[in-house]
């Protein structure tokens, strides 16, 4: 799904990395624990080093809350740019959004979604190529 919504704004591969919060196996119907997240943190943090991304889009709750320190329902964290980072000195800019799987379980949130999707591509100074 997401590499559909990446074709769909027209964004090539130089243009987005897609990656996961979590590095380790977790059930899928387990939500990953603080702990799991601070022990990937490293990995994340390295991730964001090397490609110093203009935007990360954190797609679900826990990614939105991790990245972001705001422990609130992703109905509020969603559709705004907010100031985040990896409890270190790194300064991201994150727009949370639905995880695809919700997505998936929801299709009737994809809108919303898009709208969330529309806000990156604006932040980058990019337009959608069917705008």
């Amino acid at each position: 799904m997401v590499e559909r919504m990446k074709t769909a704004l027209g964004l090539s591969p130089d243009h987005v990395y897609v990656t996961s919060l979590i590095k380790c196996g977790v059930p899928a119907a387990v939500r990953p624990s603080l702990e799991q997240a601070k022990t990937c943190s490293r990995y994340v943090r390295r991730q964001v080093e090397l490609l110093q991304p203009e935007v990360v889009c954190a797609m679900g709750t826990f990614a939105a809350q991790v990245l972001t320190g705001i422990d609130r329902p992703l109905s509020m964290l969603r559709g705004r740019v907010l100031p985040g980072g990896l409890g270190d000195e790194s300064q991201l800019v994150v727009v949370p959004t639905y995880h695809p799987t919700f997505l998936l379980q929801n299709p009737d949130m994809k809108s919303a979604a898009w709208q969330d999707l529309q806000l990156v591509m604006k932040k980058l100074g990019l337009q959608h190529r069917n705008a």
